[in-house]
C-alpha cells in the first residue's frame, strides 16, 4: 500500500514538473541571437511561460481527475485552485 505523503509528494512534483517544461524547451532550443533582448526580457519572458503553464493546469485542477482527488480531496483541491488563480497580493 503506498502511503498518501509518497502519493502526494508524486502529484506536487508532477505539477512542478509540469510547470517548469517550458523553461526546459526555452533552454534546449534557445531564441535566435541578436534580437537585442536584454536580461530582464528573457526573464519576463520565462515568467510569461511559467504563468501560461499554471493557467493551462488550472483547468486540470479542476477536471475532477478521481486520482487526483483521492490524494487529496475535492476540497484541498479547489482551494488551491482558488488560492493560485486570483491570490494577488
Amino acid at each position: 500500500m503506498r502511503s498518501p505523503v509518497v502519493v502526494a509528494a508524486f502529484w506536487i512534483g508532477l505539477y512542478l514538473m509540469a510547470t517548469l517544461l517550458p523553461l526546459l524547451v526555452l533552454l534546449f532550443y534557445p531564441p535566435a541571437l541578436g534580437q537585442g533582448r536584454n536580461w530582464w526580457t528573457e526573464f519576463s519572458v520565462a515568467l510569461g511561460f511559467i504563468g501560461l503553464a499554471m493557467m493551462a493546469l488550472q483547468f486540470a485542477l479542476t477536471a475532477r481527475i478521481n486520482r487526483i482527488e483521492a490524494s487529496y480531496g475535492v476540497d484541498i483541491i479547489l482551494q488551491f485552485h482558488r488560492y493560485s488563480g486570483s491570490h494577488i497580493d
